[in-house]
């Protein structure tokens, strides 16, 4: 089981943009697998608010692999637009972000 469960999202972090429970765990694992980078595999446990931010991530990534990074489309002529500005990673990366920094702050010794 991953640091956020179904439960949290949906009765605490009162989570509306995803209403079933496997897609919730795919897009979860995914949010943990990329933080878990951003802190250098240190205890995600260890983020204050860490549940708060896999959830937006977790929705990001949903919102985004539905629409695969079109942001408009035109029928007559067919022509498709991808949003390459902020790609999924990318806005992934500006959820955790401020979450993370205070605590990479607090994590890296500068050692003289």
């Amino acid at each position: 089981m991953g640091i956020v469960d179904y439960n949290f999202y949906k009765n605490t972090f009162k989570g509306n943009v995803i209403n079933e429970e496997d897609t919730f765990i795919r897009h979860a694992k995914n949010a943990e697998r990329l933080l878990q980078a951003l802190v250098l595999n240190n205890n995600l446990s260890d983020v204050p608010n860490i549940k708060d931010c896999i959830c937006e991530m977790l929705e990001a990534s949903f919102l985004y692999s539905n629409s695969h990074g079109i942001v408009s489309e035109s029928i007559g002529g067919h022509s498709i637009t991808y949003d390459e500005k902020h790609n999924q990673n990318k806005r992934m990366y500006d959820i955790a972000y401020p979450y993370i920094m205070d605590y990479m702050n607090r994590s890296i010794k500068i050692v003289h």
